[in-house]
């Protein structure tokens, strides 16, 4: 699950105190691999903003993910309206400037998986649900390589670990196990291929007592 990308260096090396704005979460530089198409093997690394995506931006937002997804993957407008509008602490951009190039978002749940169908429907999800399902992390094509999936990522967890939730869980396609593994997910064994024709492997990190 997830889609990032290859791309030029993003701009500068300002200090990331200088960079900050309200809501933004600052991450530690991380370049992980991600493998296959989606590769996050990052020869350069994009420093760009990872914050929460306004409601006036997911038009936008909704574009990009049409253009990481195949179009019977990806989510539609008005179900990212409303993950927007009732999980915005975990709707997040990564942000060049004013430009998105990035994002993550997912939905508070108490389903035992991903793999439940109400999670994906429009309105899907528990504003009160102690666990988070990541439905998408998308980069824009041109900026694969640079390791903004890992960062997209580590912003949600962070989110999530932050909420006081108990688990994050997410379905991810085989060849993307491994890096999952490496971000401390485990694969559960459950496979589910109910949802664009892909056999999508069942993931989930446990944050602990």
């Amino acid at each position: 699950m997830g889609a990032e990308g290859r791309a030029d260096r993003a701009e500068g090396a300002r200090p990331q105190a200088d960079r900050r704005r309200e809501g933004e979460i600052v991450l530690s530089r991380d370049t992980g691999s991600l493998g296959a198409d989606n590769a996050d093997n990052a020869d350069t690394f994009n420093n760009a903003a990872i914050r929460p995506i306004p409601a006036e931006r997911i038009a936008e937002a909704h574009e990009l993910e049409s253009l990481c997804y195949p179009a019977d993957q990806a989510a539609t407008l008005e179900a990212f309206r409303y993950r927007q509008a009732t999980f915005p602490g975990f709707f997040l951009g990564a942000w060049e400037g004013d430009r998105l190039v990035g994002l993550v978002c997912g939905v508070r749940t108490d389903a035992r998986d991903c793999a439940d169908v109400g999670i994906k429907r429009s309105h899907g999800g528990r504003t009160d649900g102690r666990k988070l399902c990541i439905l998408s992390v998308a980069a824009h094509p041109d900026r694969r390589g640079q390791g903004l999936a890992t960062r997209l990522l580590d912003g949600v967890v962070s989110a999530a670990k932050a909420a006081g939730l108990a688990a994050v869980m997410l379905m991810s396609q085989r060849e993307l196990v491994p890096w999952y593994e490496a971000r401390g997910f485990r694969a559960t064994g459950l496979v589910h291929a109910e949802h664009g024709g892909v056999r999508w492997h069942d993931m989930r990190l446990d944050f602990g007592a």
